[in-house]
């Protein structure tokens, strides 16, 4: 349940950073489509941390950390495994909070399998989190999915990446355009 809990909090810590523009991207859970901003994706598990970055063009990069190292990864690699457990919104949502330009919806479930759903909307930006404490193999695990920022937002989130080598940033970086 701690490790829902810091992915929560990383969701609304990167809610806070977010700038706000007029770029819109729904919030389906689908990659934002190019030209709409970088889409940053975060799939992680007790064991494996993988990072996808999509550029405006629809260049994908990709690396994973695994047993303490960090490698870039080949895009087609982490493709599927993004296709099956991508978040979308809530269906049933729980909770929804409304404003003009913010929009929070989120769910959850207890028990054995505790699950929590969080989609943030804010001002065209879609932060989307679905994090479960028993994920498909038993294990905590948790998606994070940023759609719509910009370059410097995304240089931020692979430079707070703790676990990727500097190398393994920088070529992220670099592969993602940035």
């Amino acid at each position: 349940m701690r490790f829902i809990m810091i992915v929560l909090a990383a969701a609304a810590l990167a809610a806070c950073t977010v700038e706000t523009s007029t770029t819109t991207t729904a919030t389906s859970g689908e990659a934002a489509a190019p030209g709409e901003g970088y889409v940053i994706e975060l799939l992680a598990d007790d064991d494996v941390q993988t990072f996808r970055i999509t550029n405006p063009e629809g260049v994908i990069a990709a690396a994973q950390v695994s047993a303490g190292a960090s490698a870039m990864v080949p895009a087609q690699t982490v493709q599927a495994l993004f296709e099956t457990v991508s978040p979308g919104p809530p269906e049933d949502a729980d909770v929804v909070l409304r404003a003009p330009g913010f929009n929070l919806q989120v769910s959850g479930e207890e028990g054995r399998d505790e699950r929590a759903h969080v989609a943030i909307n804010i001002a065209g930006k879609d932060i989307l989190v679905d994090a479960q404490d028993h994920g498909p193999n038993g294990q905590e695990r948790a998606v994070v999915r940023l759609s719509g920022v910009n370059a410097e937002t995304a240089r931020d989130f692979i430079d707070d990446a703790e676990d990727l080598s500097p190398d393994v940033k920088a070529e992220l970086k670099a592969a993602a355009g940035l």
